[in-house]
């Protein structure tokens, strides 16, 4: 291992009380091409009081196990407790690797144990460099974590704040709308009437844009905890809730009864389960006997849901660019969709480490399929 290039040199505070082991420590730097300052303290109290002070003024604490009063190890302890923000190295003596490992538990950075002759000296120049160096990367990860969390947290708030706002002018066009309709519909006339259909057909499209739009956004952001759930279950209650929608049509629909646990976020495969059960209803139109299947194999690490129709069938040209946000195929009519549902259910996917995909031809219905890992 090369010693870690400094620009300027190394700031540290040796805690020891070992004259022969200070020296020791000075000559090994000194003999190396690390240039250092090394501040010395003989007692860990002092130490403690000088870093509470002013803990800038170094980069790095080396602390001696062995020290009167106060251990090395309880000066550690401390310095963590009170979040000094200086890496930590604790110096054990031969034999103590139960000590480094409880000083590693407790938030030290790295032990050096002393072992008799100059061997462990000569790694001191090599290694406590890198132990600033990974605390710094470590430092700078925490910072960039927490903006992140942040930024997300702002993120949810702004969409929640901008949905509200969204939908308060949009309720209002709604009760108005209809009102006008209500009462004055013989006043209104053909074309009047006409236009405010067109009107309010519009602000229901508008209210699910939203609604898919915020569904869209907090995917990934919004993590409930995965847990073992029945996917029959989940499967029964999307039928359930979408059954006036399919029996409208007259749609034979086919769930086994064998479908297995999985491990998710049951709210989310929920939603998976609902888009594709709706897509599956759009692509029906006019169809003969209508039919969608539900469905499940085990492959290599996986379970493989489908949902299998034999409606209007997909050109394979469209089969990537359906799952494109606000893609919609011309050939189907749909004037409450928008666009997002399987934007939705790839991300879904996704973020259970899955994948989602479509296999159709036109007149032959369409298979989607996607994964989820199983667990246990």
């Amino acid at each position: 291992m090369d010693p870690v290039k400094t620009s300027s040199p190394l700031r540290i505070l040796l805690v020891e009380d070992d004259e022969h082991d200070r020296l020791a420590f000075r000559l090994a730097f000194q003999k190396s091409q690390v240039s250092c300052e090394i501040t010395e303290y003989i007692r860990a109290e002092e130490a403690l009081e000088q870093l509470r002070a002013d803990a800038s003024s170094f980069d790095l604490v080396v602390i001696d196990h062995a020290l009167p009063g106060m251990s090395g190890l309880d000066l550690s302890k401390k310095l963590v407790d009170e979040k000094i923000p200086l890496p930590l190295v604790i110096l054990t003596g031969r034999g103590s690797q139960q000590l480094a490992v409880e000083a590693l538990k407790a938030g030290v950075d790295d032990y050096i144990i002393k072992e008799p002759g100059p061997a462990y000296l000569d790694l001191l120049p090599l290694v406590l460099p890198e132990v600033v160096r990974k605390h710094g990367d470590r430092l700078a990860r925490k910072q960039v974590e927490g903006k992140l969390r942040k930024t997300n947290e702002e993120l949810k708030y702004f969409a929640h704040v901008v949905s509200h706002d969204l939908k308060a002018p949009i309720t209002h066009i709604q009760g108005f709308s209809s009102l006008l309709l209500e009462k004055y519909q013989e006043k209104l006339g053909e074309n009047g009437r006409r236009c405010l259909e067109r009107i309010e057909s519009n602000v229901r499209r508008m209210e699910l844009l939203i609604s898919d739009l915020l569904a869209l956004s907090s995917i990934g952001r919004v993590v409930s905890a995965f847990k073992y759930v029945s996917s029959l279950e989940i499967v029964r209650n999307v039928t359930s809730d979408l059954e006036d929608r399919v029996n409208q049509k007259g749609i034979e629909l086919v769930v086994p009864d064998n479908l297995p646990t999985i491990y998710c976020d049951g709210n989310r495969i929920y939603q998976v389960f609902e888009n594709l059960l709706v897509n599956a209803n759009k692509f029906m139109r006019e169809t003969q006997n209508p039919r969608i299947e539900i469905g499940c194999e085990d492959k290599e690490g996986f379970h493989q849901f489908y949902v299998r129709d034999n409606g209007i069938g997909i050109d394979p040209k469209h089969h990537r660019e359906i799952f494109e946000r606000f893609h919609r195929l011309r050939q189907i009519e749909d004037e409450e969709g928008t666009g997002l549902g399987l934007a939705i259910v790839e991300r879904i996917v996704n973020n259970h480490g899955g994948r989602v995909w479509v296999e159709s031809e036109p007149g032959i219905g369409s298979r989607f399929y996607f994964t989820i890992p199983s667990v246990g």
